[in-house]
């Protein structure tokens, strides 16, 4: 096993370790260390100064008022560290002379489905003065973007002992290092999922609801959520309250994770509301979600509100054209399951709205609660919650155009 020469202030985290079958590369400690890179950690977060409150703006009747300037919410999970600093740690275990996939830095955390988020972390949040990112390519050898630019990447790796062709690492699988040592984190949210879900009611609705709540998350370019809550009255659709809510974003969008991105700011926006008699209408998958427990049901769940969800896309399941053309509805099947519908408002297939059960709901209770208040696209409360989120986030960063 290679030696390694700790320096002043080396953490044993970021030693590299060789676990069982892992080949290594050795290179000359001259060529290791043509970049010396500094092991103090930046401290990456809210930006120093105190935050400007939002002005008052008119947007489809709302008046959007100061956010509160209260502490962030923890993050879901307890003891669930920020995915950053996770992968982090893990591209320090990749050594000089080596490289990895976001693919393969995705199965360290436990899931393939988080490649992106992996290279979005490692494009924006990781600094490459203090971690090094250029050992992270592509799975089939091109190198993939980096802060500082591609040709940089490719003069780092070359200066490591690497060979670059065209772009491209040769002997890409002598290079590659696969295996990490890592507690799997995505994979003990899965499990909390799972444990959520025991928990799950999808029985009828029993009284009518009195208040409908429209919640929506906005995002900044600098890493903020805006949350919106709005709640009208279930029978006039009047609007009886607005909630608005900022908060630092500390989880990356990952599919069929987005509870665990989004749940601190929702948490945050409905703390305080009158939710006796309410139903809640979330942005998000109920039920029609590939482990059956979308956001929908984890909000419900944790907080103990009936709810639905609806969303714009299909994630899991499939479902009649013919019917959806025909009648402007069909059923969504999941293995033979009825777990929700697909709805064309107008008849227009490409605004459909994809609406299931969350939490205390059946799955026709959430047919019919997302009819009897259905707007363009979305129900009348999600499109007020969005409309609101989004002007709240255009307020702080008027040059932002991140979906919410």
């Amino acid at each position: 096993m290679p030696l390694v020469r700790l320096r002043p202030g080396h953490r044993r985290a970021q030693v590299p370790r060789l676990l069982p079958g892992q080949r290594v590369r050795l290179v000359p400690r001259e060529r290791a260390l043509h970049h010396p890179v500094p092991l103090v950690r930046q401290t990456h977060g809210v930006r120093g100064g105190e935050l400007q409150p939002l002005r008052s703006i008119p947007h489809g009747g709302l008046q959007v008022p100061q956010l509160p300037q209260g502490e962030p919410p923890p993050a879901v999970g307890a003891g669930l560290r920020p995915l950053r600093d996770v992968v982090g740690d893990l591209i320090w275990q990749v050594q000089p002379g080596s490289v990895t996939t976001y693919g393969d830095l995705a199965r360290a955390l436990g899931d393939i489905v988080a490649a992106r988020a992996v290279a979005a972390i490692t494009m924006d949040e990781l600094d490459p003065e203090d971690f090094p990112t250029h050992r992270v390519v592509r799975k089939d050898g091109t190198l993939g973007n980096h802060p500082l630019g591609e040709s940089e990447k490719s003069r780092r790796l070359t200066v490591e002992g690497i060979s670059i062709q065209d772009g491209r690492v040769e002997d890409m699988p002598d290079m590659r290092q696969m295996f990490f040592e890592s507690d799997l984190p995505l994979k003990k949210l899965r499990k909390l999922q799972a444990a959520l879900g025991e928990h799950l009611n999808l029985g009828p609705l029993g009284t009518r609801p009195r208040t409908l709540v429209g919640v929506d998350v906005a995002y900044s370019r600098d890493g903020y959520a805006f949350a919106s809550a709005i709640g009208v009255d279930a029978r006039t659709h009047a609007i009886t309250e607005t909630r608005f809510h900022r908060s630092e974003v500390t989880f990356p969008y990952i599919p069929t994770y987005l509870a665990f991105r989004e749940m601190p700011a929702i948490e945050s926006v409905l703390e305080g509301m009158a939710l006796e008699g309410a139903l809640l209408m979330v942005d998000g998958q109920g039920i029609l979600h590939p482990r059956g427990f979308g956001i929908a049901c984890h909000v419900g769940v944790s907080l103990g509100i009936p709810t639905i969800g609806v969303a714009k896309r299909l994630l899991t399941g499939s479902y009649d054209s013919a019917a959806l053309r025909r009648e402007g509805l069909a059923a969504v099947l999941v293995e033979g399951e009825h777990r929700g519908w697909v709805i064309a408002p107008g008849g227009e297939k490409r605004k459909t709205a994809f609406v299931s059960p969350g939490h205390m709901v059946s799955v026709d209770d959430s047919l019919r609660l997302a009819m009897g208040s259905m707007g363009k696209r979305q129900p009348r409360p999600l499109e007020l919650a969005h409309s609101a989120a989004t002007s709240a986030r255009r307020a702080w960063d008027p040059h932002s155009t991140m979906s919410s």
